[in-house]
């Protein structure tokens, strides 16, 4: 899609997705289990439950869970940096508190690891060209981190620290996520479209197997949900705003079944420029907000198996 034309906002979904939809007048049953590709963006398979309820029905008391002790959260990580693609792997990831977790260095050249002003707590750290360094995170939330050494923090939008590349123009910058579960999320989590932004938030979150995701619009424009083919599966759709929606715009409810680290876009408002570790790294389009910041319209999700909780064994 060129940069300088938008998709309409009359243009109807490529593929139809559920309308779990308390903003929208159409009040239809939905099916959220159809997948397929967005212009530009390649094919993508199904990833989520179908299921059909009414639209004022949320999941919250559909699903019972199995408690498991907070063990069950891994209580070390290791996160690297390799020259075949020089950024973080994973680029999100999710501890307990009080876990160890471990940057390895495989470039030439040394990184300095900083933490956003956001974060629960910070931590600076050095790592070698060639080196490893540990940091001990106690305190639970989400710990937005970058590359000191080719990046830095500018300001703040919808609630997070932009970071842009030291090189300028559209070098993406270096830059992970990793989220310390003090507790176990809810069965349903939100996404948000921000008014007069064109980017999601949370930029990271924590989801379990058989919960909801529920995407929200409170933009104007229309945007789109495109999943990456290196998740563990995949979907796609158009949800409306607040202009053929008034006045909170379309909701969209995903229903995740499979467990891993995934990864979402905007492909109307984000190109694709390339790949990281098997995930595609894309840039703000001319025609978003955050095109001059270099803040593209995606985030990340680590869906849980369905018997993870943070809980004491029974």
């Amino acid at each position: 899609m060129d940069d300088a034309h938008r998709l309409p906002r009359t243009a109807p979904a490529v593929l139809p997705a559920s309308d779990l939809s308390r903003g929208s007048r159409k009040g239809k049953r939905f099916l959220p289990t159809v997948a397929a590709g967005i212009a530009g963006s390649a094919v993508l398979c199904l990833v989520f439950v179908s299921l059909s309820l009414r639209s004022d029905i949320l999941l919250d008391h559909a699903l019972g869970m199995t408690q498991v002790p907070v063990s069950s959260l891994p209580p070390a990580q290791s996160i690297v940096v390799s020259g075949a693609a020089p950024s973080f792997s994973p680029p999100a990831a999710i501890v307990r508190p009080g876990a160890r977790v471990t940057f390895v260095n495989k470039l030439d050249t040394p990184l300095m690891l900083k933490t956003a002003a956001r974060s629960p707590a910070a931590f600076l750290a050095r790592v070698a060209g060639h080196g490893r360094a540990t940091v001990l995170l106690r305190r639970p939330g989400l710990y937005h981190y970058y590359d000191a050494a080719t990046a830095r923090s500018t300001h703040v939008v919808a609630s997070y620290d932009v970071v842009v590349s030291l090189a300028g123009g559209s070098v993406t910058p270096r830059q992970g996520w990793i989220i310390v579960l003090g507790r176990l999320p809810g069965l349903r989590q939100d996404v948000i479209v921000p008014e007069k932004k064109d980017l999601f938030t949370p930029k990271a979150l924590v989801a379990t197997v058989g919960s909801s995701i529920v995407v929200s619009n409170h933009d104007s424009d229309a945007h789109n949900f495109v999943v990456d083919p290196a998740s563990p599966a995949g979907a796609a759709f158009i949800i409306n705003g607040t202009q053929d929606e008034p006045p909170r715009g379309w909701h969209r409810t995903l229903v995740v079944q499979r467990p891993g680290l995934y990864h979402f876009y905007c492909a109307l408002h984000t190109r694709q420029v390339g790949t990281a570790n098997g995930w595609r790294v894309v840039v703000p389009r001319r025609i978003a907000s955050g095109y001059r910041d270099h803040n593209p319209m995606e985030a990340w999700v680590v869906v849980l198996p369905a018997n993870a909780t943070t809980g004491d064994a029974p």
